[in-house]
């Protein structure tokens, strides 16, 4: 015989129904959108991000040291003591170039106000005054003038290299001779990849800027669950910036 219920345990017993019943009307709540960084970690794109550009860098220097011996030259990046001018240029990146270096720098906690107001700075130099008057050291190097992410540079920093004496880099005037490896098309291939495997919203042009632009905008997305609005609102904005730049130089 079932034992009698006082109206307590009565009434304790009919409030847990009217909640296991509350919960199974609820609504689930939607997923939480993921962050740039978290799309980035789950999609392992730092790997194959900085693979594609490592191996670029290897391939490019594998034909350049090729190319230099049938042409009876020599490449002066390989020995070169001279001031280094190919650090105080202007450089162009892909976005997933910059991947990267934004995760080594976070991983490093050099992601500081500091770091960011003088990567901004660098950026609005680069984007506003032509290649021969700009010269501002890379906000990446050291006091030493050491590159701090170099086995995650850009291609751009890895794939350049000259058969001019190093001291005319630092020439304005100067004549240099570069090498010009076939495979650059490479880098653009890579960013249309990563585009799609990163969720961005597709534009009419590649994600590419002024390398500390591209940093800058990086760091910017990391943390957000909207990066991608974020990133197509800007990427034109810096488009824009480059045009008017060359405008004022023609």
């Amino acid at each position: 015989m079932a034992r009698k219920l006082t109206s307590a345990q009565q009434a304790k017993r009919d409030a847990k129904r009217e909640r296991r019943a509350e919960a199974r009307t609820e609504p689930e709540a939607a997923p939480r959108a993921l962050t740039f960084g978290e799309v980035i970690r789950n999609r392992n794109l730092v790997w194959s991000t900085s693979k594609a550009t490592r191996t670029l860098i290897r391939d490019t220097e594998a034909y350049t040291r090729e190319a230099a011996k049938v042409s009876l030259q020599v490449v002066s990046c390989f020995d070169c003591n001279a001031t280094k001018a190919c650090c105080s240029v202007v450089v162009g990146a892909y976005f997933h170039e910059v991947v990267p270096i934004v995760d080594r720098l976070r991983k490093e906690g050099r992601d500081t106000p500091e770091l960011r107001a003088e990567l901004a700075a660098a950026a609005d130099e680069m984007e506003t005054r032509s290649p021969d008057e700009y010269r501002r050291p890379c906000a990446l190097l050291d006091a030493q003038e050491r590159c701090t992410v170099y086995d995650q540079r850009p291609a751009e920093c890895g794939t350049t290299f000259v058969s001019s004496p190093a001291m005319q880099c630092s020439d304005p005037d100067a004549s240099v001779q570069k090498y010009l490896p076939p495979y650059r098309a490479r880098s653009q291939e890579a960013e249309r990849v990563f585009e799609s495997e990163a969720r961005l919203i597709p534009l009419r042009g590649p994600y590419v800027g002024a390398l500390p632009r591209m940093v800058l905008l990086c760091l910017e997305a990391w943390d957000r669950s909207d990066y991608a609005q974020f990133l197509a609102e800007q990427i034109p904005i810096v488009a824009q910036r480059a045009i008017a730049a060359v405008a004022r130089r023609t």
